[in-house]
């Protein structure tokens, strides 16, 4: 209870040293066991999460949940082959931990050993279900694992399984169309694209690797009626509607992007009041990037048809932007419903 009352006064160095300490005494402790790691993992330090946690296996008497989280933290580091080792040490002693069960069939996947991997896995879920959203992010990092090393379609595959077993998790998708991209699969990667932004419209990152896919890939006009399907499905979205203006002034037709974008924002003749400038997550510097360019590329075009209060009012959505007020900090999708005011 003491480093729970640390980690509420925000002193989490003073939390983690009691939390190691109990660890140590008292190793079977899954509750303190897993307020340890989340602050571990908080410091982004993952060579030294892993040495706490060896160091705690090494001098507990109870190995078990030391074993576990020692071995987890090897595998969210990619080293299997130990992981795999600790998570078989730590089921020795709680045969029937549906968790732990959980976690040696991935390592077993990543290792390759698909077949016992898949049962392993499956046995931990029937036992208990509610490991399926865990059971996502472990093949989710399988599927990392297999793409970093140039295996695009072994990739492919375990995102698409953990979409399965974690369907809130679009990131999956994105990057399962990334490795069909590797793969050549274009059908397959248009489709997941599509989906995420039909799920998600207002996602920068997908709708710009979707665009760079429709510029390589298709004929201008079927670029067109793409960003106008999914405009026309999500009409208060402000991505779709950015790149369907940007598709309308590259086919030259500039009257019905500048129509659209004033119909979009409610333009009028009077520009809004510019507020003050907002700091974003820098998590979402990529996606506030590829709005701004939009932003920009028809502010330029709505400038160069004569369009001088359109091309104000853009350029002055411009300026809610990335600044160094720590205050007044929020997220991507805060940052573009403020766009879209």
């Amino acid at each position: 209870r003491q480093g729970e009352c640390l980690e509420a006064l925000k002193q989490p160095e003073e939390a983690l040293t009691l939390y190691r300490a109990v660890l140590c005494r008292a190793g079977d402790s899954p509750y303190t066991a897993d307020k340890l790691d989340r602050l571990l993992i908080a410091k982004k330090d993952a060579l030294d999460r892993i040495s706490i946690w060896q160091q705690i296996h090494d001098q507990a008497e109870a190995k078990t949940i030391p074993s576990f989280y020692w071995g987890k933290a090897l595998f969210e580091n990619s080293d299997f082959e130990m992981a795999l080792e600790l998570f078989m040490e730590a089921l020795k002693f709680s045969e029937k931990n549906a968790r732990m069960l959980l976690y040696k069939g991935a390592a077993q996947l990543a290792l390759g050993n698909h077949a016992q991997g898949e049962k392993d896995m499956g046995t931990a879920l029937e036992a208990d279900a509610s490991l399926e959203f865990e059971a996502g992010e472990l093949l989710a990092t399988v599927g990392e694992n297999a793409f970093e090393a140039g295996n695009y379609e072994e990739a492919r595959h375990w995102y698409e399984k953990a979409f399965l077993h974690a369907p809130e998790m679009l990131w999956y998708l994105l990057h399962q169309a990334e490795a069909s991209l590797k793969v050549g699969m274009i059908e397959e990667a248009l489709s997941l694209y599509k989906t995420i932004l039909e799920k998600a419209p207002e996602s920068p990152v997908a709708a710009h690797q979707l665009n760079q896919l429709l510029l390589e890939n298709v004929e201008p006009l079927q670029q067109l009626q793409e960003w106008e399907s999914l405009h026309e499905k999500q009409k208060d979205a402000l991505i779709p509607v950015l790149h369907y203006a940007c598709t309308l002034f590259d086919s030259d037709q500039t009257d019905q992007a500048i129509h659209l974008l004033g119909e979009f924002f409610q333009f009028r003749k009077k520009s809004p009041a510019v507020r003050t400038e907002y700091a974003v997550d820098a998590a979402a510097e990529k996606g506030v990037t590829v709005v701004l360019e939009k932003l920009q590329y028809c502010a330029d075009k709505s400038e160069k048809a004569g369009n001088k209060e359109l091309t104000t009012f853009l350029r002055e959505k411009m300026r809610y932007r990335l600044s160094d007020d720590k205050h007044s900090s929020l997220s991507l999708s805060q940052w573009i419903e403020q766009l879209k005011e």
